[in-house]
């Protein structure tokens, strides 16, 4: 959040590890997204954030997923990441991940 990122990732279905501690991206499938970032050398230019930034809100079901106020907050943070940022590359993971990027 500091301006020195260059990635942004945008996750999308916490699992069990999220669950616990309430973050994203920390189980398995951030280890392999690390891992990925790794290979052409990116392992500190980067942010992750949720679809539906699940450390704050907590699970979203599919009914929320279009709630104004879930939407308006993540487009928040998607201004913040993006406007008068070096954002060179936006990864996403999932179809609804998609659909947030491309909203």
């Amino acid at each position: 959040m500091d301006g020195s990122s260059r990635v942004l990732l945008i996750g999308q279905d916490p699992a069990q590890n999220e669950a616990i501690v309430r973050r994203i991206l920390v189980g398995e499938a951030g280890q392999r997204i690390q891992g990925f970032l790794a290979k052409p050398g990116i392992d500190r230019s980067y942010v992750m954030i949720n679809t539906f930034l699940y450390s704050v809100y907590g699970s979203v079901s599919a009914k929320n997923k279009k709630a104004a106020g879930i939407i308006d907050y993540r487009n928040r943070w998607l201004k913040a990441l993006l406007v008068g940022q070096k954002i060179e590359a936006v990864i996403t993971l999932g179809v609804l991940a998609d659909e947030a990027w491309k909203t």
